[in-house]
């Protein structure tokens, strides 16, 4: 029984593993590939999870020559940081500048790190009970 659940934290852990050096590798494809423009934080959208108010930040900024764009940031938190008129740097594709995120670490790095720790995780669990029934035989 234990080596089936071994398996499966096996299967689970190399997808994960997957798709954590498909993320970092998206990150460092919007780092070579897109623009960059420093925005400003005009406002913060407020929203309720589990009984928790949490803001996220919304960021104006202007691509290029174009007319300014505003997007809300992936990532939220219990006080409302950083604060209104504070700069930010922002990455952008040249053609779809509303697709724009934060360039910081939190939102371009950690979702690929945290994945990775969970797959390698996974992975040296499975190992650990796989690996005697291939020393062993």
């Amino acid at each position: 029984m234990e080596t089936v659940v071994a398996i499966i934290f096996l299967v689970i852990g190399g997808f994960l593993f997957g798709a954590s050096a498909s993320l970092l590798y998206r990150t460092r494809q919007r780092h070579q590939t897109w623009q960059r423009a420093r925005g400003t934080i005009v406002a913060h959208a407020e929203f309720t999870r589990d009984r928790h108010t949490m803001y996220r930040a919304q960021i104006r900024f202007a691509p290029g020559n174009s007319a300014p764009i505003t997007f809300t940031s992936n990532f939220g938190s219990t006080k409302p940081r950083p604060a209104v008129g504070e700069a930010v740097d922002v990455l952008y594709p040249a053609t779809a500048p509303n697709q724009a995120v934060v360039r910081s670490f939190s939102t371009l790095y950690m979702p690929g790190i945290l994945l990775g720790f969970l797959a390698i995780c996974l992975l040296s669990v499975s190992l650990s009970v796989i690996y005697p029934f291939f020393v062993h035989k």
